[in-house]
């Protein structure tokens, strides 16, 4: 690691990190400042957005390291207000709704900054996903998984919540339940968010099915530990987060470099024993360990916390109009790809807090429908 930082920050411009308070970014952030001096350190605070908000943990990192760090403070209006801008500007559709949060970032520091280390890839090499632990237990519980399983019928109807306590275990638990009675193939794409029932009822005169393309694009049956981190590499992360990193910096003329993708370290990574990347504690085992008496305490022990904005929140208020715009029904008939009444079904679905996920379907939409507008013309010619 320290060998991929030090080339990555070579550079004739200046230089700084994305710290997000996270065990990546602190982590290269720690061994960054070890090799220059006055290192730059970015960071944003969500104002009004606690559930989504790290500043305070990589405040405590920059403290620690006395890097030259600024906090860029936003509020939602802030972010909100760049929502049409970005989904127009796409070449193709893209439905990461963090990339709201990473365009405002690399807006926020490209008069400062030419480059900026990240520390993306570091889930998908390293077991750091929730999916991953939940995996990691159906491989080395069998039995216990199936007897779950055995209780999703009832589990289903738990009380949850995306927040943290006793209702975000339980959606854990009603998630694992779900895929328990799976074969492993199966359960890693429901466990990636593919295993939805309406999407079934989505689409209309598709002449393939969606999911079996994305299946045959990762080329891979999952039937290790391991194969599932292959998949996640290949669609995770060159499909979505280098994706939406690489298309936010460079419309801001920002290069982003990514130490934790060095061709000599991740060839490392692929190659070492699963035991190295996770337990029963969960992932990041060797980066956990890597970082013992580098980074506080606080930082090596902290839950896994997202890059994330609230959206459901943002879809049920301030994006409503937009929402309404992009997903009316008359729209949707043009169109002839997607089915009006359940589009109709998933817009009513966000205003029910114990419904799931739905808000990432209707983002989803949001984005396809206006990059199909972007191209409606060229599309019919």
């Amino acid at each position: 690691m320290e060998k991929s930082i030090n080339r990555r920050l070579i550079a004739d411009v200046p230089v700084g990190t994305f710290l997000s308070g996270g065990l990546d970014s602190s982590l290269i952030t720690a061994l960054a400042s070890g090799q220059k001096s006055s290192l730059n350190t970015y960071t944003i605070a969500f104002k009004g957005s606690a559930q989504f908000d790290e500043s305070a943990d990589a405040a405590m990192v920059a403290n620690h390291f006395k890097t030259n760090h600024t906090e860029i403070s936003i509020d939602e209006s802030d972010l909100l207000s760049g929502v049409p801008d970005l989904l127009s500007q796409l070449d193709e559709p893209f439905a990461d709704s963090s990339a709201i949060a990473m365009n405002q970032l690399c807006m926020s520091v490209r008069n400062e900054i030419k480059v900026a280390l990240s520390g993306d890839g570091g889930d998908e090499l390293f077991a750091g996903y929730y999916k991953h632990k939940a995996q990691y237990y159906a491989f080395q519980f069998p039995v216990l998984t199936r007897l779950i399983g055995l209780g999703e019928p009832a589990l289903r109807y738990l009380p949850f919540s995306r927040k943290r306590g006793l209702l975000n275990a339980m959606r854990k638990l009603q998630r694992y339940s779900q895929g328990a009675n799976q074969n492993a193939n199966d359960r890693y794409w429901s466990w990636a968010g593919f295993g939805n029932p309406v999407q079934g009822d989505l689409f209309t005169n598709l002449s393939f099915h969606p999911l079996e393309f994305l299946k045959q694009s990762t080329n891979k049956d999952i039937a290790c530990f391991e194969d599932g981190l292959e998949s996640d590499i290949k669609m995770v992360l060159e499909g979505d987060m280098l994706v939406k990193t690489d298309r936010n910096s460079m419309r801001h003329g920002l290069e982003v470099r990514v130490p934790l993708l060095d061709h000599e370290l991740v060839d490392f990574v692929q190659n070492m024993d699963v035991r190295y990347k996770i337990d029963w504690k969960g992932g990041k085992k060797i980066l956990r360990e890597l970082a013992v008496g580098i980074l506080p305490k606080q930082i090596i022990g902290k839950k896994k916390h997202g890059f994330e904005v609230p959206l459901k929140k943002w879809l049920n208020h301030e994006l409503t109009e937009k929402m309404n715009e992009l997903l009316s029904s008359e729209l949707i008939s043009e169109q002839g790809l997607f089915d009006p009444i359940t589009v109709d079904k998933l817009k009513l679905s966000i205003k029910n807090s114990a419904s799931q996920n739905s808000e990432y379907a209707i983002w989803n939409l949001m984005a396809f429908n206006q990059w199909w507008l972007n191209y409606r013309d060229k599309l019919k010619a």
